[in-house]
This record gives structure tokens, sequence and C-alpha cells, in this order.
């Protein structure tokens, strides 16, 4: 059910902010999308992107695993 969460979190921003900020960008990262090298690639890029004064919202759907109090993502070519 990751995907059509991701996707349904992803219309309702699009709806519900088009009001409250002038540059609004969606970067969804579905199914085969969402490797560990295309996320870790598409931060990095973001990293570069976004300054103090931006909106971030990182929204994740999917698996991960709890080690040491720490919270893992597992993607998809897990």
């Amino acid at each position: 059910y990751a995907r059509p969460d991701a996707q349904s979190f992803n219309d309702i921003m699009r709806t519900q902010t088009a009001n409250l900020f002038t540059d609004i960008s969606f970067i969804p990262l579905y199914d085969a999308q969402a490797s560990r090298a295309n996320i870790l690639k598409t931060l990095d890029s973001l990293a570069a992107q976004v300054n103090p004064e931006d909106v971030f919202i990182f929204y994740y759907a999917g698996h991960g695993s709890m080690v040491d109090d720490k919270f893992y993502f597992i993607p998809s070519e897990s």
C-alpha cells in the first residue's frame, strides 16, 4: 500500500498547498525508481537546491527497520 499512500499524499499536497507557496516541486520516486542509489542521488541534488528559507517535506511510504534506536529505509531493490 506504499505507492497509493505516497500518491495520495502527493495529490493532497498539490491541491492543498497551491495557494500557500509560490514555487512547488514534487519528486515522486515510486517502485523501481526508489532504489538506494536513486534516493541518495535525489537527496544530494536537493541538498544543492534547497535554501534555508525553503520548506522541504520528505514523505516516505515504504518498509524500514529499527536497529539500535535508528530507522533504516529498505529501498525497492532490497
